[in-house]
């Protein structure tokens, strides 16, 4: 068994509504891998199938933003079609920045900016009109990154580094109602918050997830292979 495979088994027992793998090596579809046909969509200027990898076994492929922080029409980024989200809700990936940056840059942008998962100066956060700043990521190292929010927990977000909850603050306003599109990797209709660095296996889900089911995906990108084991 191959990481990807454990890590997609992982995934998909928490029946995400869209999750890509951005296995491609060409085009401009993402296959959503989640059963629900939500593809994302490639735009701009982005580097498909990189060998650069959270995964030790390398099964795992990423894509490469070339993100400027502003003003750069060029800059890479990834759509989904028009969801609708729960009050409840997931958004997870893996990333790997090459270095330190003074603006925000989100990586997970749902709408027109609400529901903003994002790193600055190296901390990671989560916005939707108010915003919290968590741990620093590691610069040039792949991270798990997670954020949840639920109006069960007192509207509060929770955002978690590498299987860990970092930080848990009010979240500003609820999850924004009717249906938007994802956008992975910066926010282009500001034409800001691009990602410049890799970029694997983003999914999300309309539940919040608990902090025993992060760690599980997070173990099953990286806990050892063991032949007939399973690690989530």
């Amino acid at each position: 068994m191959s990481v990807l495979t454990r890590y997609k088994s992982a995934v998909l027992a928490d029946s995400p509504i869209f999750s890509y793998a951005l296995s491609e090596a060409s085009g401009t579809v993402a296959t959503d891998y989640s059963g629900n046909s939500n593809n994302g969509t490639y735009h701009r200027t982005l580097t498909l199938n990189q060998s650069s990898s959270p995964s030790a076994d390398k099964s795992v492929i990423s894509v490469l933003f070339n993100g400027a922080t502003s003003g750069n029409s060029s800059s890479g980024y990834i759509s989904t079609p028009a969801i609708s989200a729960n009050s409840s809700i997931t958004m997870e990936a893996w990333v790997n920045v090459a270095s330190a940056t003074g603006d925000e840059i989100g990586f997970f942008v749902f709408g027109t900016g609400g529901s903003t998962l994002f790193f600055r100066n190296g901390g990671l956060g989560l916005s939707n009109s108010g915003q919290c700043s968590g741990s620093a990521a590691p610069y040039g190292a792949w991270s798990h990154v997670a954020a949840t929010y639920s109006p069960a927990n007192g509207g509060t977000g929770v955002v978690y580094l590498n299987g860990v909850g970092v930080t848990t603050t009010g979240f500003g306003q609820n999850v924004p109602s009717g249906s938007n599109s994802f956008y992975l990797g910066g926010f282009f209709q500001a034409n800001y918050w691009f990602w410049p660095g890799y970029f694997a296996m983003p999914a999300f889900y309309n539940t919040a997830l608990s902090s025993t089911r992060i760690l599980a995906h997070y173990n099953a990108m990286t806990a050892p292979l063991k032949k007939g084991s399973m690690f989530f």
